[in-house]
């Protein structure tokens, strides 16, 4: 497939994607758990008492302060739906500085915006790693770059169950990926056992462009795939929460002809200590994993695992 075609493809499935997503959310959305839409009223004289179950507790469309981390909910897990605009914003940052026999640097950052309106979120995510590190002798230099950007629309259907669709960017020099770009939709579900842990599983299906550059030449494919992935999030006091979450994609390559499966994945556990209203100590460990054509080829090493300790920012 040339690139010509291949763009065309894209644009088609990115296409097919925006105008499911506009259609759903023109959809006029009914459907609720018995828990949050279950009231009943009783009326003495003039005065009027409305009660009923509400798990998550009701927050007003004005008063966004007892909504909590709502970013982590589904909107109809509120009653009623807030009809705001809502927005929240987190950041880590991460830096070390290498000197003596090894001299260089090493940055990681993510970046995360949530905006929500009733049903309807959007989540951007960025996440950037950097290192530049000088080992002298015949080695010198080396500079690898991580880049993974995504942006996804997410619609709630039920207080547990909600559509979306997104396109994720991604750089990943270890593994010889110039460029990846995937267009993917799918179905999660999201549960709440307690107010203390918040569970979350997503399906999907897509599609993804990549650039492989090696030895100054560029070798582009393109594949079809399926994903799983998850998280669970557990408050265990007011000083401590632990996070973990995950992804595994599966997809085929044509390479020389021939159709062979890929994959790829990761996880991370991380662990918050708050330190104050909106910063918090972040201790992270991730292990990353990628299998293709060009990794089996170069007998490049198929995992790689960090550890981070960083700053973050949540406002």
């Amino acid at each position: 497939m040339d690139r010509a075609q291949a763009i065309c493809r894209k644009a088609s499935s990115l296409g097919i994607v925006v105008v499911f997503m506009v259609a759903l959310a023109a959809l006029p959305c009914t459907a609720q758990d018995s828990s949050t839409s279950s009231t009943s009223s009783t009326t003495t004289g003039s005065d009027t008492t409305s009660t009923g179950a509400d798990p998550q507790g009701s927050a007003s469309s004005s008063d966004t302060s007892s909504l909590g981390q709502w970013w982590d909910k589904s909107s109809i897990s509120y009653d009623p739906v807030p009809t705001s605009w809502l927005f929240h914003l987190e950041g880590t940052l991460g830096y070390q500085r290498l000197t003596g026999n090894t001299n260089g640097r090493y940055i990681t950052g993510t970046v995360r915006l949530a905006v929500r309106k009733d049903k309807i979120t959007l989540f951007n995510n960025y996440n950037y790693a950097d290192s530049d590190v000088d080992y002298g002798g015949d080695t010198g230099t080396i500079d690898l770059r991580q880049v993974d950007a995504s942006l996804i629309i997410r619609r709630d259907l039920l207080s547990w169950l909600y559509v979306e669709a997104g396109q994720s960017y991604e750089i990943d020099d270890p593994y010889y990926i110039d460029r990846r770009d995937t267009t993917f939709a799918g179905i999660g579900t999201l549960f709440e056992p307690n107010d203390s842990v918040t569970i979350e599983g997503l399906a999907a299906g897509g599609w993804q462009s990549t650039d492989y550059s090696y030895d100054d030449e560029l070798t582009e494919d393109s594949d079809t795939g399926w994903s799983v992935g998850g998280r669970c999030t557990w408050k265990a006091s007011d000083w401590l929460t632990l996070d973990a979450r995950g992804q595994l994609w599966k997809f085929n390559e044509e390479v020389d002809g021939d159709r062979q499966q890929g994959d790829r994945s990761w996880y991370t556990v991380t662990a918050t200590i708050p330190l104050s209203t909106h910063f918090s100590l972040n201790l992270e460990h991730k292990v990353e994993y990628e299998d293709n054509w060009l990794v089996r080829a170069t007998d490049t090493d198929k995992k790689d695992t960090t550890q981070t300790v960083g700053i973050k920012l949540s406002i």
